[in-house]
């Protein structure tokens, strides 16, 4: 029953205009208004609304569009200037706004349809970041994570960068950890793998299409901006880094290196994967067999140590010992070192750096002491000086005796006794005001050197006599402790 009804029926049974108002909770005036006309008002605009101004130049906008100026779609403000010298009378926000609508009309509307892959026929991968708690503080790390299509199954790996060797490392490790290879290996346009995307295809690195053939496998791409087409992949990454960080925060983990955080990695994989194991087990069994032999997953390079002993690597300069300058070198790259070998023998490793601006080179001080040593001179203005502090304690050491000669021989004992030794001594002639000295400081850690080593602290866990908490939580009848 409609308001209207509302009020004829009442004004038949007598009641006021007022009383139907309170009735049936509408204001005194719509109640006259009602009975006045004796139906509901039907409301009409007195004038047409104003026409839309943009309507008249939509033909000229879609056509700028669509020609576009030197290739590309014009700016809305150059739309705007353009219809407005044609008399165009609306705002530049009319014509931003029905602008989008237009290029919205004009694309070609996504189709999709549901897939069908059999078992074993396809492997998914991508790298996704994460932050990890470690003791030196929140670290960002690349996971990288494959998933079975068929069954989704999952598998992940960390690595503190996203080169070609982390790639291939965690390509090999999922495979090894499937169990077997898959016929179709479905990736993004990454950089270590595409050089260039063309009309018809990829241009493909060396490095990718020599690890394609190893294992037999067809390399599949997203296009551009697709995500989707690796939707499976795409929705375990998020899912599997807010279990894992799920995992870290209840168990209130702190890492202290990367191999820690892997072996925690994989066991968190195995509980993420334990509900479809069944489905898991069943698609391994269509995966193609691994070879005998894994891919090498390293990177070599043939380099030359320059007059400063440096060589380059993965973009950036990591010091060698000083008498291989002027040497032919071969550098071997994995994800996380440098290893730099001389006539098949390892004469140096770094820890691999990430490149950033600015890229300082890597520097070990026992590379080059020696070298220093001949031209003490040189390290008033070396440019990495800061490189011959390894602590504070040799900092404080040269700042208060900047003698270069005395320090650098004092340094250069470290190359033949533990640094914490060295350091101790220091810290010991520093405090007897005795000459800080290379014959000092040997004599030191010869005579002393088990009371050199810095003191550990050793924890002992507690034994509670439990009759003891007994008694605490047993009370008399009078208030008494028992």
């Amino acid at each position: 029953m409609t308001a209207f009804e509302d009020i004829i029926k009442l004004r038949n049974k007598g009641y006021s205009q007022q009383e139907i108002a309170q009735k049936i909770g509408i204001s005194l005036r719509t109640a006259q208004r009602y009975l006045k006309l004796g139906k509901i008002p039907i409301y009409e605009r007195s004038k047409p609304s104003k026409e839309d101004p943009f309507e008249e130049f939509k033909p000229e906008v879609q056509k700028l569009i669509k020609l576009k100026v030197n290739g590309r779609i014009p700016r809305c403000s150059y739309i705007y200037k353009e219809i407005k010298k044609q008399g165009y009378s609306g705002s530049l926000r009319t014509v931003q706004r029905k602008t989008y609508e237009i290029r919205e009309s004009l694309k070609e509307r996504e189709i999709y349809f549901e897939q069908y892959v059999p078992e074993g026929e396809m492997i998914e991968g991508d790298f996704t970041e994460i932050w990890i708690p470690f003791k030196e503080g929140q670290k960002k790390r690349y996971l990288w994570v494959m998933s079975l299509k068929a069954s989704k199954g999952s598998f992940a790996c960390s690595f503190p960068n996203q080169t070609f060797e982390a790639f291939a490392e965690g390509t090999v490790k999922g495979f090894e950890y499937f169990g077997g290879v898959a016929r179709t290996y479905r990736l993004d346009n990454l950089k270590p793998v595409v050089k260039r995307i063309l009309k018809n295809g990829r241009n493909l690195t060396k490095r990718f299409k020599e690890l394609q053939a190893y294992y037999q496998m067809i390399g599949d791409f997203c296009n551009p901006g697709k995500g989707n087409e690796k939707g499976t992949v795409e929705a375990i990454n998020k899912h599997f880094k807010d279990y894992l960080s799920w995992e870290i925060a209840v168990q209130n983990k702190v890492f202290e290196t990367d191999n820690e955080f892997n072996i925690f990695l994989l066991v968190v994989l195995e509980a993420y994967n334990s509900p479809k194991q069944k489905e898991i087990d069943q698609e391994k069994k269509s995966l193609k067999q691994l070879p005998i032999n894994p891919f090498p997953y390293f990177s070599t390079e043939v380099g030359k140590v320059n007059k400063y002993g440096f060589v380059y690597a993965a973009g950036r300069r990591y010091s060698v010992a000083s008498e291989h300058k002027f040497k032919q070198v071969e550098i071997r790259l994995t994800s996380r070192n440098i290893e730099i070998f001389h006539q098949g023998e390892k004469i140096k490793s770094h820890t691999r750096e990430t490149v950033s601006a600015p890229i300082a080179p890597k520097i070990d001080f026992l590379d080059h002491i020696d070298s220093m040593l001949k031209k003490p001179g040189a390290f008033t203005y070396y440019k990495h000086k800061e490189s011959f502090f390894p602590t504070h304690v040799f900092k404080n050491f040269y700042d208060k005796f900047p003698d270069n000669r005395n320090f650098l021989q004092c340094l250069s004992l470290c190359k033949k006794h533990p640094l914490s030794e060295v350091e101790a001594a220091i810290v010991l002639c520093m405090e007897a005001n005795n000459p800080v000295n290379y014959e000092n400081l040997l004599n030191l850690i010869q005579l002393n050197a088990p009371n050199l080593q810095r003191p550990k602290i050793e924890l002992h866990p507690l034994n509670p006599q439990l009759q003891v908490y007994d008694a605490l939580l047993n009370y008399s009848q009078e208030g008494v402790l028992l």
